[in-house]
């Protein structure tokens, strides 16, 4: 399943500075067309704890799926 969710990652739009990273929009983008709820969309987001730049890990996107 971790090469499934890393391929999944990397299929977004990266990050500007790490390619360990993709950009917040993409992210909630994936959770629109997921059909999550405006209210599930937001709750996922408060967790992933966006960077300065609007940007989340690989980890921390993986630790949500898992």
């Amino acid at each position: 399943k971790m090469a499934l969710y890393k391929a999944m990652f990397y299929c977004n739009n990266q990050g500007d500075r790490d390619p360990n990273y993709i950009k917040a929009d993409s992210l909630r983008i994936e959770l629109i067309a997921g059909g999550l709820s405006w209210a599930q969309q937001d709750y996922i987001m408060e967790r992933m704890s966006p960077n300065e730049w609007r940007e989340v890990s690989c980890l921390t996107v993986m630790e949500i799926y898992i």
